[in-house]
């Protein structure tokens, strides 16, 4: 019983080691503790501006048709109680929500085509905070005011798209003139607006924090309408999906400007022909920042006036922007350009990639606020200085872009498009994680079996040789020889039979001992209920000369003979399967006659009982300590919105500048901003969220006013 129970407890140990490691490495997980990454859902709307005048949009309800600078590929939320679902676009530089809320003139086609609206005042769970400014691409002068407050938000139509957060800020916004869709922000910086210990934390931190998501990190491509069968845009937190791009060995090192944080060097720009003609765009390298915000691509004034030179472009003053009417679009297309960006960590030298975008990127339409009519333009704007450097989301219908905010790196990888290609999403593991990981993920895309996995597996393979021994063992134990010589069932427990003689019957199988005590020359057949092939018809040299007369019958069967010994308990012997102890002090009528004629002496040895072995306990299964990965503390310094402006200003904000060493896989952001020095965190600490709180300022104040107050 104790080999079996014991063989159990192991094959038990094993299957359930086998099952945890087998589910570690499906998920791609360290300790089975790692979630896997979190796809938010595109819609099947394209940010595609209606042919319609803005007058007449309230005729198109039915119509999937929104934005006003694309087509660009929306994603959906639900936001509130009860939810409402507004359709938003990605923002790879905001850390909290923006949604369009009513304002007056704006029906029911105009929700349509903004990505539907969100009421605060329908939703029980708002918490507002007051109007601030949007401080988003204030660099690119973008200036307009939100409502910010506290609500649910969450991924996706149902609750089983995507997960679903209490209390994460959003902000409304009516002013359609720089955002006419709202954007979900992806970085984890928090949003303060009181004081420094009050920072909330981004949706992406949330995450994290609720062990959502394997890491801080995430991934993102715009998608291309003008590619296959009209490719959707793919974000995915803390992973991303493999299928979508062309791996490549360059990390890009964060930027120390954490409003600016995603800086490449941008080497060159070549333009390519159906005839190759090869034509250079870029006099010198730049930095700029990569924003998803944004559609547009601001260059220093040599790069947009070589491409009006090349393309023919116009500049529009009254709208800012290239307009292509359709004949200068059909000679571009006939002309089959590809545009090759050639990226760095610098401005100048080191490794490179390059992203190859076809002149379809770069054939948008745009509506109204920002033309009176529809028409199709090229979205080159013409930069004011270094800060305002940016490649925008028409650069990213082409390059598939992760972020991984917890060793401070990013890659850009070229898109690919191949027909019938199936989703392959990969998760980001944390920093912290003891898995072996790849700081890049598309430098290797290949998978990893995990070091929790390998453990499990080799504990499972030993487990296995033990069990395999012990079968063996017990095996090679039943196969002993002196087991042959073990009696079968007595008569004593058989149905039927006279049960008086248990104790004596028992007491002669319980040993090998006792066998041989009751040999004889005449053999074991006189006893009855012994089987002869047990009983070796050979005496032993002790009883030969001095042969025993067989006792008579009726000594046997006299009830005299029981009669003579006193009625005690016998004592049983648990490890001899319920025989009767040889401590009784009873015996059998045959070791009387023997004593008898041996003048009152046993005359055969009598040897004692081993001490049973009791079955050994079984093995204490020890369950592998369940360990959450913490983020690492980075500490970034959060942002924190203004309060509203009442006129436009001009601001003066200071160059960006370039990260001026290699690549560090574990460089941490530094704002740009000095700010008193926050108590340094634990080690076991989560993500120091150490706000910086912004002066409020009065509604006149010019550009040259703008400052921040830090405590």
């Amino acid at each position: 019983m104790g080999t079996s129970y014991f063989s159990a407890v192991i094959l038990y140990a094993i299957l359930l080691n086998a099952q945890s490691s087998l589910a570690n490495s499906a998920a791609g997980t360290t300790n089975g503790t790692i979630p896997a990454p979190v796809i938010i859902p595109p819609t099947q709307y394209w940010s595609e501006p209606s042919p319609l005048p803005s007058l007449l949009l309230s005729s198109v309800i039915g119509s999937n048709r929104e934005g006003n600078d694309g087509p660009w590929s929306s994603f959906q939320l639900r936001v509130g109680t009860p939810a409402q679902y507004p359709r938003v676009l990605i923002s790879t530089a905001a850390y909290n929500t923006w949604i369009v809320i009513p304002q007056a003139g704006c029906d029911v086609g105009c929700a349509n085509s903004r990505g539907t609206l969100f009421n605060p005042n329908q939703s029980t769970s708002w918490r507002d905070k007051g109007l601030y400014i949007l401080d988003l691409e204030l660099n690119l002068n973008y200036s307009t005011n939100g409502d910010y407050g506290l609500d649910r938000l969450g991924l996706g139509l149902q609750e089983t798209s995507g997960p679903t957060l209490d209390s994460q800020v959003v902000a409304g916004f009516q002013n359609n003139a720089y955002y006419y869709l709202g954007v979900l922000g992806l970085t984890p910086y928090p949003t303060n607006f009181t004081t420094f210990n009050e920072g909330q934390p981004s949706f992406l931190t949330t995450l994290k924090t609720k062990n959502l998501i394997p890491s801080l990190s995430w991934s993102y491509t715009a998608g291309a309408r003008y590619r296959l069968k009209q490719v959707l845009g793919s974000a995915i937190l803390g992973g991303y999906d493999r299928s979508r791009f062309v791996p490549n060995d360059l990390s890009f090192s964060f930027a120390p400007d954490i409003s600016r944080d995603l800086v490449v060097g941008l080497q060159s720009i070549k333009s390519v022909d159906g005839n190759g003609r090869i034509t250079s765009l870029l006099p010198s390298g730049i930095l700029t920042f990569v924003d998803s915000t944004i559609p547009y691509i601001w260059l220093p004034s040599e790069a947009y006036s070589a491409f009006e030179k090349e393309f023919g472009l116009t500049w529009d003053a009254s709208s800012e922007l290239y307009l292509v009417n359709d004949s200068l679009h059909n000679t571009l297309v006939a002309r089959k350009l590809n545009f090759t960006f050639q990226l760095g960590n610098f401005a100048t030298g080191g490794p490179n990639v390059n992203i190859t975008l076809p002149y379809a990127s770069f054939a948008l339409t745009a509506s109204s606020p920002l033309v009176s009519n529809t028409t199709k333009y090229f979205p080159l704007k013409r930069a004011a200085n270094d800060t305002q450097y940016t490649l925008g989301r028409a650069f990213l219908q082409e390059a598939y872009l992760i972020a991984d905010y917890e060793r401070s790196n990013f890659s850009i990888s070229q898109c690919q498009w191949q027909e019938g290609l199936k989703q392959d999403v990969v998760a980001i593991r944390s920093i912290n994680s003891t898995d072996t990981t790849t700081t890049n993920p598309s430098a290797d895309p290949s998978p990893h079996l995990g070091a929790g996995a390998i453990a499990g597996i080799a504990v499972a393979g030993v487990l296995l040789l033990l069990l395999a021994g012990v079968i063996a063992y017990a095996f090679a134990k039943r196969k002993w020889p002196f087991n042959r010589l073990r009696q079968p069932q007595s008569e004593a427990a058989r149905p039927g039979k006279d049960t008086d003689n248990i104790s004596d019957k028992v007491e002669m199988d319980a040993h090998l001992s006792e066998r041989v005590e009751m040999e004889s020359p005449r053999g074991g057949k006189e006893m009855p209920g012994c089987s002869p092939k047990y009983m070796p018809t050979t005496p032993l040299g002790e009883l030969q000369g001095s042969p025993t007369p067989p006792p008579a019958a009726h000594e046997m069967m006299d009830p005299s003979i029981y009669q003579e010994l006193p009625a005690s308990p016998v004592p049983t012997d648990y490890f001899a399967g319920g025989r009767v102890s040889r401590k009784s002090s009873r015996q059998s009528p045959l070791r009387r006659q023997l004593s008898a004629d041996k003048g009152g002496q046993d005359s055969l040895p009598i040897s004692p009982l081993p001490s049973p072995i009791p079955s050994p306990p079984p093995p204490a299964v020890i369950a592998e300590p369940i360990s959450r990965f913490s983020r690492p503390t980075p500490n970034p310094v959060p942002r924190t919105p203004s309060k509203p402006q009442q006129r436009p200003f001009q601001l003066n904000l200071p160059h960006g500048s370039a990260p001026g060493s290699p690549v560090n896989a574990n460089a941490q952001p530094v704002p740009s901003i000095a700010v008193h020095a926050p108590e340094p965190p634990s080690e076991n600490s989560t993500l120091q969220q150490t706000p910086i709180r912004m002066k409020w300022k009065p509604a006149d104040y010019s550009g040259d006013d703008y400052h921040s107050d830090r405590e």
